[in-house]
């Protein structure tokens, strides 16, 4: 065989090699990297075993797909400045408008009143028929140190102290399932069991709410609840040698409101 015929088969050869296509599957390999609030999905694919020649020249990055994530709603009380201390998980057609918190008791002096100015908690809201139906797995957590009294830092010390808050920082409350109700008179009412944590003591508590839906759509709901310190292994401060003692009762109250957005 001549030169010139070697030369034509080679060139034969590597031409159909060039376009030859393999015909095994695909393999799509994906990344999701984050950038501040940015997520980008980089996807990459092992396509051809051969390409033409124009597809070999070509030079073949990540398709890029942006991603947005959305921010957390952040609920605040009406006591506190702390904007970024208080996040509550809610589907995005429903936030916490606003949120009011106190803990309340008596003395042998005279009743008292202490602001809960920070609150953090998290739960799933359930809609049905474009209204809130149920709050399931939630948990609501209050910083002891979060507790002020309008009494004063020595009363604030005392508090801390008896709720033990440099072993147990936080007063804990969480349930699986709570119904929301609402009648003809669009008075509400939510009903629950669920399990508080303080001073190192859990126990098994009922929570009842009770409120309205407010003529501009949003929904009003308050919490009262009676509680013993002497049920979670606490002893009623005393102050100043004895001659002030406070009562073994307290009572924690809520009061907030949800409404949806674009309402």
């Amino acid at each position: 065989m001549t030169k010139y015929n070697l030369l034509l088969v080679a060139f034969g050869i590597v031409t159909s090699l060039a376009f030859v296509e393999y015909k095994s599957p695909i393999i799509t390999k994906a990344h999701l990297k984050t950038y501040g609030n940015t997520s980008i999905l980089e996807i990459s694919s092992k396509t051809k075993k051969y390409m033409d020649i124009s597809e070999a020249m070509a030079i073949h990055e990540p398709k890029k797909i942006t991603v947005d994530i959305p921010k957390p709603i952040v609920l605040v009380t009406s006591h506190s400045s702390a904007f970024e201390k208080t996040v509550v998980v809610l589907p995005t057609d429903f936030f916490m408008k606003s949120v009011k918190a106190t803990v309340k008791g008596t003395s042998t002096l005279h009743d008292w009143e202490s602001d809960v100015t920070i609150i953090e908690g998290q739960g799933s809201f359930q809609l049905k028929d474009n209204m809130l139906a149920s709050i399931k797995d939630a948990e609501i957590k209050i910083p002891v140190k979060g507790i002020i009294s309008k009494e004063g830092k020595k009363m604030d010390a005392k508090t801390y102290e008896t709720f033990k808050s440099d072993k147990y920082p936080y007063i804990k409350y969480s349930f699986n399932n709570a119904e929301v109700k609402m009648n003809k008179s669009r008075v509400v009412s939510m009903e629950t069991i669920g399990k508080l944590s303080m001073a190192g003591v859990s126990k098994s508590v009922p929570i009842s709410a009770h409120g309205k839906l407010l003529p501009n759509g949003d929904l009003q709901l308050k919490v009262s609840k009676t509680i013993k310190m002497t049920d979670f292994s606490m002893e009623p401060p005393v102050m100043f040698l004895g001659t002030i003692k406070v009562g073994d009762e307290i009572t924690v109250i809520f009061d907030f409101v949800l409404s949806k957005v674009n309402n």
